[in-house]
């Protein structure tokens, strides 16, 4: 219930809420995953960035291997301007579960090896788990190809992404 609830103040964009009720519930259980995901979500979102990679760095001695918090903390990173170690992160969290399309996503735009990244995005094509998940693979081919010049196919899998998206609104 209470990841819902955190869910649904997102959702409202309730930024302040959010925040409030998480710092709040983090005093009593200050190792709590569920209330440290969501504050520094709420803080990435307020523009408080510094403070999330706080929380995260928290979160991340936790569980060193959860990919949502690796794919969270490179996102802030990027956020930061740390765009190395923003790659370090996202590749840790696409190693950790290949099919995670929007770890992919946020690196797409800072990848030092996009070959390799449009690679295992093709690869990660054929064995998604989640067909929901699939739009996000071909958006960040899209976005590999596009940098690379290569615009017929870069565009096959724009179209192919947009797609996919609308399916999962319906």
């Amino acid at each position: 219930f209470r990841g819902a609830y955190y869910q649904l103040l997102c959702d409202q964009e309730m930024k302040t809420d959010l925040i409030n009720l998480t710092e709040a519930f983090l005093k009593k259980h200050p190792r709590d995953a569920l209330a440290l995901t969501y504050l520094s979500h709420g803080l990435r979102l307020s523009g408080r960035i510094p403070e999330a990679v706080s929380h995260l760095e928290k979160l991340h001695k936790l569980n060193p291997s959860d990919p949502v918090t690796l794919n969270s903390l490179g996102s802030a990173y990027k956020g930061l301007g740390d765009f190395e170690k923003a790659e370090q992160f996202l590749n840790r969290a696409t190693t950790v579960k290949p099919d995670y399309g929007v770890a992919y996503w946020n690196k797409s735009d800072i990848s030092h090896s996009p070959q390799e990244d449009l690679a295992n995005i093709k690869k990660a094509l054929t064995k998604v788990s989640y067909p929901a998940n699939s739009h996000f693979f071909h958006f960040c081919a899209y976005r590999l190809l596009e940098n690379n010049g290569e615009y017929e196919e870069a565009f096959t899998h724009l179209k192919t992404a947009n797609e996919q998206k609308r399916s999962t609104l319906s």
